[in-house]
């Protein structure tokens, strides 16, 4: 019986070129791919996903914020999970490859992902990881698929088992233990960019500085998605953030008074588009010194710990 190889792989905006690559190769018919969906950067999250409180509480966080029903929420966040259970039980596999790119948009799934697969089930299953660490992610036109393959990183159990300890660390109230905890050498940014997600003294995080710096004019909002964390010289690329995260950003800084603009960005419509084209949206600095109100767009869990709690100086 041939053996498989499983790719799973970080957005369905790079399936394309990866299944281009892929029937390239002489045993293209050994290979299947799946597309991890859920962003676990943003809403709270369990030490175990499979529970179904832990499902449901991001399920009703995601339609708060965001406008997306949580049980069409909740179907992709299973068959993700189911997925990847299937794979316990497949014999003829050989490995699972995980695709992801060097940013904390990919740091948090993976770190999930690495520590889902310790479990037991997942012992005899080889794990390794293509981590494509150049500026445009796997989008960068200079990533080599074959190059990467060919020097893909392996995923031992000790690895696995640090990334559980460091999942149930990360999913804790406690920011102060994740701060202390060891992560595996793949992610040895992933502390710098969730501390940089907590205020200072100001009741600001590093992304919502940067947003107000950015408006010395005002900027319509794609523009600004782009000058903050959009493009390769944006102070804050290695976030990885998708426009979704930046639209909630947005809000709660016209909640906190910071910004105005006419219109929204969110929630979104059933077919998950903005209900304001953000090119056509103008962002525009109040003056104001600091933040005036409290706001749901703000109130955003990390990992575990409840952002109004700790501060950057705290976890330092």
């Amino acid at each position: 019986m041939p053996r498989r190889i499983a790719h799973l792989l970080n957005g369905d905006a790079f399936r394309p070129r990866f299944e281009a690559w892929l029937e390239g190769l002489e045993d293209a018919q050994d290979h299947i791919v799946q597309v991890w969906h859920d962003a676990l950067i943003d809403g709270p999250v369990a030490p175990a996903l499979v529970e179904l409180e832990a499902q449901r509480a991001r399920g009703n966080w995601m339609q708060s914020i965001y406008g997306v029903e949580a049980t069409r929420y909740l179907e992709g966040l299973r068959a993700d999970l189911a997925w990847l259970e299937a794979r316990a039980h497949d014999d003829a596999l050989e490995e699972l490859v995980l695709w992801f790119e060097a940013d904390h948009f990919c740091e948090v799934n993976l770190l999930f992902i690495c520590a889902h697969l310790a479990d037991a089930r997942f012992a005899q299953l080889e794990l390794s990881l293509v981590l494509a660490r150049g500026p445009g992610g796997t989008a960068d036109p200079d990533f080599n698929l074959s190059e990467g393959h060919g020097t893909r990183l392996q995923v031992d159990g000790a690895t696995r088992a640090a990334a559980a300890e460091a999942w149930r660390a990360y999913a804790d109230a406690d920011a102060k233990r994740f701060s202390a905890t060891p992560l595996p050498d793949f992610l040895p940014h992933f502390h710098r960019n969730w501390r940089e997600r907590f205020c200072d003294e100001t009741g600001m995080d590093a992304l919502e500085h940067s947003t107000l710096e950015a408006l010395s004019e005002p900027r319509n909002a794609g523009r600004l998605f782009g000058l903050v964390c959009g493009l390769q010289d944006a102070p804050h690329k290695d976030h990885g953030l998708g426009d979704l995260q930046y639209w909630r950003i947005l809000h709660g800084l016209r909640d906190a008074r910071l910004i105005e603009f006419d219109g929204a960005l969110l929630p979104l419509d059933a077919d998950f588009n903005s209900p304001t084209d953000p090119r056509e949206l103008e962002i525009r600095a109040t003056g104001n010194a600091r933040p005036a109100a409290e706001s749901p767009y703000r109130e955003v869990p990390i990992g575990g710990a409840d952002r109004r709690k700790w501060t950057r100086d705290q976890l330092a």
